[in-house]
């Protein structure tokens, strides 16, 4: 939501949709990426508009540290950038940590990529109203000694708004979690001739869970840190747009809260076939 307007990035068709509330359309604006060539010749990679600021202009995420990654070489911090609407590079908000986002396995006549399951790279949360990001860094622990989530608010130009550590007892990975995700990746990548020694090597399967799983942002700035899973339920941290953390809120794991305005709070649930549906709370303190 931007005012009164939807948008919508599509992704596959690399276009931003502009709609009223009603669902008309009043606008396509096909993205634009004037320097792809040069981008992917040198391994930068395209930036992919992920959301727009109050004024019009976007943000978006480069890949460049994927092409990298996918080309034998190590996984490199992630730029935010500035964008157009039309996905013409403006400038460089910020540069994020992407540790252990994606896993690639090389072997012989080709090679097999995706996504890691206990990922612990930073989270960038847009807020279109206030044109601000929010990034989260939520390396997983090390130690059973306390770890911290670090929160950083930055404007639209790159400036620091504020930063926060929020401390938290660190959770150890389910040891059936963990062999549940060895092995299902380890049956699926060997059909493809990849040997286990490589399969293993490239996953990510820390000792302790990231303490963030996912996070979104109100209209308002309110920021809504969505916790670790593993269990029947999880914890949502609240933390206000000035970066102070004002309550918390225990919701089922099968419930994902995905957007909030005032006292009332949206989310997303599946039943027994998988479709999913929206809810809606009210938020009593």
């Amino acid at each position: 939501m931007l005012h009164d307007t939807i948008w919508v990035t599509d992704g596959n068709l690399r276009r931003t949709n502009l709609y009223r509330l009603d669902g008309s359309v009043i606008s396509t604006q096909p993205w634009q990426f004037e320097d792809a060539a040069i981008a992917v010749s040198t391994g930068r990679g395209r930036s992919f508009l992920q959301g727009l600021f109050a004024d019009g202009t976007g943000w978006g995420e480069s890949d460049g540290h994927t092409m990298t990654m996918l080309r034998g070489g190590p996984e490199l911090p992630k730029a935010v950038v500035r964008m157009s609407r039309s996905g013409r590079t403006l400038d460089t908000i910020a540069s994020v940590p992407t540790s252990h986002s994606m896993f690639s396995v090389l072997f012989d006549g080709g090679m097999q990529f995706g996504q890691q399951r206990f990922a612990d790279g930073a989270l960038v949360i847009g807020v279109p109203s206030l044109s601000h990001l929010y990034v989260v860094r939520r390396e997983a622990a090390t130690n059973e000694g306390s770890g911290y989530v670090r929160v950083l608010a930055l404007s639209a130009t790159g400036d620091t708004l504020w930063a926060r550590e929020l401390p938290y007892a660190p959770r150890k990975l389910e040891k059936a979690s963990a062999d549940s995700f060895s092995n299902q990746m380890q049956t699926s990548l060997q059909r493809s001739g990849a040997s286990v020694e490589a399969i293993r090597r490239a996953l990510c399967i820390p000792q302790f869970r990231p303490p963030v799983s996912q996070g979104f942002a109100s209209e308002d700035g309110m920021l809504w840190i969505r916790r670790e899973e593993g269990r029947a339920t999880v914890d949502y941290w609240e933390m206000t747009r000035d970066g102070t953390l004002t309550a918390s809120t225990t919701v089922p794991t099968a419930l994902t809260l995905t957007a909030a305005r005032g006292e009332q709070v949206w989310g997303e649930e599946k039943d027994a076939d998988g479709v999913p549906f929206v809810v809606r709370f009210r938020i009593a303190k």
